[in-house]
C-alpha cells in the first residue's frame, strides 16, 4: 500500500530513477488566490504542474454549496485527465502551507479510486532544505490522458448526511481550522463565523512539528 507521505530525499531518488511520477504544486493563499500560481511560475519542483484550488480542485459556488465545494467525481476525473494524469500514474502533491492543500488533492484522488498518490512531507521548504533542484518559468503542458472514476478509497458525507446526524452521537466532527476561527473570532473569509454544532477543534498545524514536517 502506498504510504500517504514521501520525504524530500525519497522523492529526489524517485525522480532521479526515471520512474513515471507527476509532481503537482497545490499551494494556495485564501487571502490572495492569484499569489501562489504566480509564485509557482517563478519557483517550483522540476516538471511540477500547478493545480488551483478554486479552478481545479473545487466546483463553482452557487451561493448554497459553501466555499470550495467538491466537483462531481466525473468532473474531477476529466480535469485530472486534461492535466495529463492517467490511471496508475504516481502522483506527489506539495504546497507551501503545511500540506493543507496537497492533502486535499491526496484525498480527492483516493475519492475517485486512485491509490498511487502521496504528499511531500514538509512541502517546498523541505525540498529546498534537502538540496532539491528548483525550476522557474512555465512548465510545458502535458498531453491529455484518460483518468477514470473507480470505486472510492476515501469515504465522504454530504451536507445533508452531516446535518441529519447532528446531536445523535454517531460521528465525531473535527474542524481543522485555527482555534480563533473555530470560536467565530477574526473571521475574514466566511460571512458567518463559528463552527458546526458539536464539532471539536484540531488545528491542522498541530499535526506538524517545529520543522514543518508531520
Amino acid at each position: 500500500m502506498t504510504q500517504p507521505l514521501i520525504t524530500a530525499p525519497a522523492l529526489r531518488a524517485l525522480m532521479a530513477s526515471g520512474a513515471p511520477v507527476l509532481v503537482i504544486d497545490c499551494s494556495f493563499d485564501l487571502a490572495d488566490p492569484a499569489r501562489c500560481e504566480s509564485a509557482h511560475a517563478e519557483r517550483h519542483l522540476p516538471g511540477a504542474i500547478y493545480l488551483h484550488l478554486d479552478r481545479d480542485l473545487s466546483a463553482p459556488m452557487d451561493g448554497r454549496n459553501g466555499r470550495h465545494p467538491l466537483p462531481t467525481p466525473a468532473e474531477f476525473a476529466e480535469r485530472m485527465g486534461r492535466h495529463g494524469y492517467q490511471d496508475g500514474l504516481h502522483v506527489v502533491a506539495y504546497d507551501t502551507a503545511g500540506g493543507m492543500y496537497a492533502a486535499r488533492l491526496w484525498w480527492m484522488l483516493r475519492w475517485i479510486g486512485h491509490a498511487e498518490v502521496q504528499v511531500l512531507d514538509g512541502g517546498l521548504a523541505a525540498w529546498d532544505a534537502a538540496g532539491g533542484a528548483l525550476a522557474g518559468g512555465p512548465v510545458p503542458p502535458r498531453a491529455p490522458a484518460h483518468c477514470s472514476v473507480q470505486p472510492p478509497l476515501a469515504p465522504h458525507l454530504s451536507f445533508e448526511e452531516v446535518l441529519a446526524g447532528l446531536g445523535k452521537g454517531r460521528r465525531l466532527i473535527v474542524d481543522a481550522r485555527a482555534p480563533d476561527r473555530f470560536r467565530g473570532e477574526n473571521e475574514t473569509l466566511d460571512p458567518v463565523g463559528g463552527h458546526i454544532p458539536g464539532a471539536g477543534n484540531r488545528f491542522f498545524r498541530d499535526n506538524l512539528g517545529p520543522d514543518g514536517h508531520f
